[in-house]
């Protein structure tokens, strides 16, 4: 059974060209290598013909097989490369053991408790860009209205706070990118996925950059949320005060309620 690599790729806003465009020949498409730092050349081929795929720039960068593709692309276990290949869903697990889930997902122990010194500087790569209603930002407007914010206000909103939004076929594309500062200096960065990514939010280790923390996040199904929240806590219960005829009554008085009319 042949992979939907074109299926696959608009599900997740992930831009490919077809044929015709950057050398693509017929029965393949292209996107940008997420191995080749700053592809935007699309160099990466795909065979719609269940050929594999491989890189123009990079020999070691092909495969006859989706999955490692898949990983690369979605920063996610070789189990759900293999069960979208599959054509069946995975049982994301849920959050209560958060790390044991990264501990399993990286097979290393967590690292130990971050260091209080400060880290060394970091800047914006240049795939993080100002967020904009035309070319390859615009994808991100649709997120955004569903979740409440008006068109008209992004581009201030986005300004006010330095949000960017990425999509440039990086381990960052298809994210909105939300800059975290320590004393006026940028230190790490989250970036939400807009998509169906099962890993929703991924931000930049503070003391490994190479090595992301993942948030794996269960799919959204009727029944449940997508993310586990607290529970609200309850509303306080109310104290009747009593009514202005009750205050006059003598302490001989019955406090029986009167019958209804």
């Amino acid at each position: 059974m042949m992979f939907d690599w074109p299926a696959f790729l608009t599900q997740n806003n992930i831009e490919y060209v077809s044929a015709g465009r950057y050398h693509v020949t017929v029965g393949n498409i292209a996107i940008c290598c997420p191995w080749c730092p700053n592809d935007t050349t699309f160099n990466l081929h795909i065979s719609l013909t269940n050929k594999g795929w491989h890189c123009f720039r990079v020999d070691s960068h092909k495969s006859l097989t989706p999955q490692r593709l898949i990983q690369a692309l979605l920063h996610c276990p070789r189990s759900y490369a293999d069960s979208l290949v599959q054509g069946s869903e995975v049982a994301i697990p849920s959050d209560r053991d958060f790390l044991g889930q990264l501990s399993a997902l990286f097979a290393s122990p967590i690292a130990e408790p971050v260091s209080t010194d400060m880290p060394k500087k970091l800047t914006l790569p240049a795939g993080f860009r100002p967020i904009k209603p035309a070319g390859s930002g615009q994808m991100f407007y649709p997120y955004l209205e569903r979740r409440g914010f008006k068109s008209s206000h992004v581009h201030d909103l986005f300004e006010r706070y330095n949000i960017r939004v990425c999509a440039d076929g990086s381990r960052w594309h298809g994210r909105i990118i939300f800059p975290v500062m320590m004393n006026n200096r940028l230190v790490s960065w989250t970036g939400r996925h807009i998509g169906g990514n099962p890993i929703r939010y991924l931000t930049l280790s503070v003391n490994d950059p190479d090595t992301p923390v993942c948030t794996v996040v269960a799919p959204r199904t009727e029944e449940a949320p997508a993310v586990v929240e607290e529970a609200a806590p309850a509303e306080p219960e109310l104290i009747r005060k009593p009514k202005p005829e009750d205050e006059g009554e003598g302490e001989g008085e019955s406090k029986e309620p009167k019958p209804k009319a």
